[in-house]
């Protein structure tokens, strides 16, 4: 607890960084961006300059809440038939080498493919953050991170649990992931990535426009077309970068409940916990955390699973990138600065622009529509207190149907969603009030395992030829990995979140911010780990606000994911090499009750994921810990449930972190024990 800051992160030399940025006098603004690039260094099996970043941040002189939105479209020459032909490849590699017929997947683009990779908005984030809320120089926000990366880091158990996990990935990847991260680091070993600190150091003279129109952007858009990508330098040269947006709000508890716009799912948090302000949990009028347990009551958990499902079905239909089809990209700009934040995009339930949206082809803007009270309430009629809803009434919206309680048989919403990712999330307040909660995300651990390598040096003769790869590239990388987001789209023309060129996919990463009833800053929190995200920030508010959970307690309470994974197809050819080759690599985990499913660093591949709120017999995962008495009523009421799931596979229910603001301006943090992370005040 302190009075004139908090960190809290999943990695202690991240929260090391950004208590040092305070001290120094620096922001939240200041101290989260050192927070974010000091994660790149110690967790690159989840973050980093090959990711994307959406932030939200208070300012607390005047009570404004803005949000960041750090991620980049797809490459103009991805179309929907580019993505359709690789995802159909992949599945019947995948079927062949199972040696069953896996027809019946969903098809989505493989995690693996540099069709994939969208232009990573981080370092254009970062960089805005810095110029519209910061004091101090970019430079000095790194400044600790390229220290770390020189001078190297102590690698966490759960960090070498993940990085190990996707050692197969390294190997069979283009580029220089073998040179920049295998072999997998030992837990307690240090590890360096001077490629990484090189880089950095060229982002703090140059900025974004060094990044995305120098050597970085030259590097990402050679190394994803020869791997047989679409990704052009005009691709990021021409994006014009991170943009800052109104957010998403609703009431809990009479609390303002802050999310960030589509095209993530924060719209989740806003339904569910719109569901249950109202909601009458055992049918007698009874509310949250109105029994004697003091937390994961029976009743409460099947009401909560309920919300979240019923939200997060929603989510899948809706949430896209409504108004990218068209779209005017403003002049490439390095983020801003105090009087000219940068671009501000127009707000997601702006009557304007959704109608210029629509003129140009792209889905309608629900957002107003779904934050109603009146959907709320039809939504809250699907409840029951002893019964589970069924699959099928949730396969379609409830704006597309009529408004009654008659069942629907649906109809395809997408594919399969994926509950877990791996990603970092963490939360800074500054002495003055100031807070950001930011997610910074790879999506599928090393996303797509792609290091970019810079171009070779121009050197003559024998050295020149020393220092080239086989084709005549530098093997000196970037020092980070390329992620894979374009996986988030879905491959249906008639789907809102359908693959497009110069698009946004959806969007997992969700930052949260909490303001009491009279629009101060109460918390900052979050929870990564894909479509655990909004059920962990469900979680999370309903701990503190219906239940007295202080900050740490509410982190570390036992949680549920709705639904488990499925164990993943076979992996394509060579993804294993590195292992087989004799390395000595930890098993990657298998999904059960200690497995390690939760928290892997490699993606699961073709038709990857977890039966989602709309598949019949979806089963909840409960964390071990939670009240036998409560698992046993999830069971009674119907839920096919997953029990006692501990060990590794606790990585399924995320990393959250929370700043609770107590009396007297203390605050209190909270560091989840998933992860290798702290808390620490100023």
């Amino acid at each position: 607890m302190g009075v004139h800051g908090l960190v809290a992160s999943s990695q202690a030399v991240a929260t090391a960084a950004g208590t040092r940025l305070l001290a120094a006098g620096g922001t939240a603004a200041d101290a989260a961006v050192a927070v974010a690039a000091a994660l790149a260094v110690a967790e690159p099996c989840s973050t980093g300059l090959g990711g994307d970043v959406f932030a939200l941040y208070y300012t607390a002189a005047t009570g404004e809440v803005t949000a960041l939105l750090g991620a980049g479209p797809s490459p103009a020459g991805l179309d929907l038939p580019t993505a359709t032909a690789a995802a159909t490849a992949a599945a019947a590699a995948a079927a062949g080498a199972a040696g069953a017929d896996r027809t019946d997947t969903p098809l989505m683009l493989p995690p693996t493919s540099p069709l994939a990779v969208t232009v990573p908005g981080a370092a254009s984030a970062w960089a805005a953050l810095v110029a519209a809320h910061g004091v101090l120089p970019l430079a000095s926000a790194l400044a600790p991170a390229i220290g770390l990366a020189e001078e190297g880091v102590v690698v966490g158990e759960v960090t070498a649990h993940q990085w190990a996990a996707a050692a197969g990935l390294l190997a069979a990847a283009p580029g220089a992931a073998t040179t920049t991260f295998l072999p997998p680091p030992a837990a307690g070993s240090v590890w360096r990535n001077p490629d990484l600190a090189a880089t950095l150091r060229g982002f703090a003279k140059g900025g974004p426009e060094w990044f995305y129109r120098g050597p970085v952007g030259a590097a990402i858009a050679a190394e994803v077309a020869a791997a047989g990508g679409v990704m052009t330098p005009a691709d990021l040269s021409d994006w014009g970068g991170a943009s800052w947006a109104p957010p998403l709000t609703s009431t809990y508890r009479g609390h303002t409940v802050v999310q960030v716009p589509m095209p993530t799912h924060g719209i989740s948090v806003c339904l569910a916990l719109n569901i249950l302000d109202e909601l009458d949990v055992d049918g007698r009028g009874g509310r949250l955390g109105e029994d004697t347990v003091p937390w994961g009551g029976g009743v409460a958990l099947h009401a909560m699973v309920e919300a979240v499902r019923v939200a997060m079905a929603e989510a899948k239909v809706h949430v896209c990138d409504w108004n990218a089809p068209g779209k005017e990209e403003p002049p490439f700009n390095e983020g801003g600065g105090k009087d000219t934040p940068g671009e501000v995009a127009p707000p997601c339930c702006s009557p304007a622009a959704a109608t210029a949206a629509a003129a140009a082809g792209a889905p309608a803007d629900r957002t107003a529509e779904l934050l109603s009270p009146e959907f709320a309430a039809r939504c809250r009629r699907l409840f029951r207190p002893d019964s589970v809803i069924p699959a099928a009434r949730l396969a379609t919206s409830r704006l597309n149907v009529p408004d009654s309680d008659a069942d629907d048989d649906g109809g395809g919403g997408g594919r399969p969603q994926k509950p877990y990712g791996e990603t970092v999330q963490f939360v800074v307040v500054d002495a003055a009030g100031n807070a950001c909660s930011l997610v910074n995300s790879n999506y599928m651990g090393f996303g797509t395992g792609i290091v970019p390598r810079l171009p070779a040096p121009h050197a003559a003769g024998a050295a020149d030829a020393a220092n080239r790869d086989s084709d005549g590239r530098n093997p000196r990388g970037v020092g980070f990995s390329l992620q894979n987001r374009g996986c988030g789209f879905e491959l249906s023309a008639d789907h809102a979140n359908a693959v497009a060129p110069r698009k946004r996919p959806f969007h997992t990463i969700i930052p949260g911010l909490l303001l009491d009833p009279d629009g101060r800053l109460a918390a900052a929190y979050g929870c990564m780990g894909g479509f655990m995200q909004p059920q962990g920030h469900v979680q999370l508010l309903v701990g503190v606000l219906d239940y007295g959970l202080g900050a740490q307690a509410a982190v570390d309470a036992p949680r549920f994911c709705a639904p488990p994974p499925r164990p993943p197809p076979p992996p394509p050819p060579g993804i294993n090499a590195y292992v087989a080759a004799g390395a000595a690599v930890p098993p990657a985990a298998t999904a059960g009750a200690d497995g390690g499913g939760g928290g892997g660093g490699g993606p699961r591949t073709g038709g990857v994921g977890v039966s989602d709120p709309t598949t019949a017999g979806a089963a909840v995962s409960v964390e071990r810990g939670m009240a036998a008495a409560a698992v046993a009523h999830l069971a009674a009421v119907g839920h096919p449930v997953v029990a006692d799931v501990g060990g590794w596979a606790r990585g399924l229910f995320g990393k959250a972190t929370l700043a609770l603001r107590r009396e007297g301006g203390v605050w209190a943090g909270g560091a989840d024990p998933r992860s290798d992370g702290c808390a620490s005040a100023v």
